[in-house]
């Protein structure tokens, strides 16, 4: 019958009310069959009459609503089509998915509560519903009210009501409402993920991180470092999860290390890590490559616990030996005399002379003291010299320099 109904709706220019007349037969003659092969055409046909057509039929079936949210019968995009055909003769069935749930309505899976709330995140764009979803959230129980969260944040910014939820004593809802904030650069999104880096519990913090992360601040490289070095368990899966999602390759030999973890979450995680941010380098695998040339390295002043290190450098197509322009924080790997540096700020110097210009600047808190001069060379060549190894990775762009450092 599916493709009865798809030949159908493609000649519903040429005959409208034939079809409609067809349409309607078939669901007279098998409802199940007619709504089961519907949904499969809304998932595969776009927005046009025909559709509109279909859904004004479906929707004279008083359990349509009850069919649309059961994550069996039809998938997630094809429903977000359905409700807003829908729209167009029923401007409340959004309500009317929202009431489902509702206290008082007849109780539905934990499954078909999260169907609705991601058809509400899929086809809301507006904070209507949010004073029907606050009620929910008020009566909802312990395992609804994080999920219920995230809803209402993505359409209801209060910045007090998302404080309130960050200093709920329920770690999902705090973490939540964390992820609500991904993608968002603004101030204070960017105050959201730092002072949520600070939270007691690894998945709050990891939610953090990759919001820092994806905002393209280096930040929360340091705080993964760490949380995989932790020794909770919950710590150390966190960061497993978000080194996967930041596809980022430098994080490759601690999730290496966390394949080998006591703890199976931990091990789990870091495999998919590392199979993610595989795919992820094999699809960038046609980068133009580039080269660096350090123009200036030398240490600078800084505290008097700490050196810093500042270098000035400049990058290259390898081929065409065009400037390199646009390299942000993110897409410099750093290490000195093998170890990878965590905390790092760049800066391109869009008023150089030339462009592809680039400052670098890294606390280094144990620089070698080189004296001016070597009676003769010592076992551990790198106690007296620092190797500072760059790599450029982008996604159009790849290449490494390593150097040595020998004194001011």
């Amino acid at each position: 019958m599916g493709q009865t109904v798809l030949t159908l709706l493609e000649s519903f220019d040429q005959d409208p009310f034939g079809v409609s007349r067809a349409l309607r037969d078939l669901r007279d003659h098998d409802l199940a069959a007619f709504e089961t092969s519907a949904f499969r055409t809304l998932e595969e046909v776009g927005d046009c009459l025909g559709t509109r057509l279909l859904a004004t039929i479906l929707q004279e079936d008083p359990s349509l609503l009850h069919h649309l949210v059961d994550p069996s019968r039809i998938q997630l995009h094809g429903a977000a089509r359905l409700v807003n055909l829908l729209r167009h003769a029923d401007p409340q069935v959004e309500v009317r998915l929202v009431r489902l749930i509702m206290p008082g309505a007849d109780p539905v899976s934990e499954a078909v509560t999260n169907r609705i709330l991601d058809l509400i995140d899929a086809v809301t764009d507006s904070p209507k519903l949010v004073p029907v979803l606050m009620h929910l959230y008020r009566a909802a129980p312990k395992n609804t009210r994080a999920r219920l969260a995230t809803t209402i944040g993505r359409h209801h910014r209060n910045r007090d009501w998302v404080e309130e939820r960050l200093r709920d004593p329920d770690a999902s809802v705090r973490a939540n409402m964390v992820e609500v904030y991904w993608g968002d650069t603004s101030d204070d999104a960017m105050t959201i993920f730092r002072e949520a880096l600070r939270d007691g519990d690894g998945r709050v913090r990891g939610n953090a991180a990759l919001g820092l992360y994806r905002a393209g601040s280096v930040e929360p490289i340091k705080a993964l470092v760490e949380m995989a070095a932790s020794d909770a368990p919950g710590d150390r899966a966190s960061a497993a999860w978000v080194m996967g999602a930041s596809r980022d390759q430098r994080f490759q030999k601690i999730l290496a290390a966390g394949i080998k973890d006591p703890d199976a979450l931990v091990r789990r995680n870091a495999f998919h890590a590392l199979s993610e941010i595989k795919r992820h380098q094999e699809h960038r695998k046609n980068r133009t490559q580039c080269t660096l040339r350090f123009i200036r390295l030398h240490r600078a002043s800084g505290q008097a616990s700490e050196s810093f290190l500042h270098i000035l450098f400049e990058v290259k197509e390898e081929k065409t030996e065009t400037a390199v322009k646009g390299i942000k924080p993110l897409d410099v790997l750093l290490s000195a005399n093998g170890q990878t540096l965590v905390e790092y700020q760049l800066v391109e110097r869009v008023k150089y002379p030339q462009p592809g210009i680039y400052d670098l600047y890294c606390p280094i808190p144990h620089f070698p003291d080189v004296p001016s001069k070597l009676e003769s060379p010592p076992a551990d060549i790198a106690a007296i010299m620092l190797k500072v190894e760059i790599m450029i990775s982008t996604d159009r762009h790849v290449g490494a320099l390593s150097s040595y450092w020998f004194g001011e």
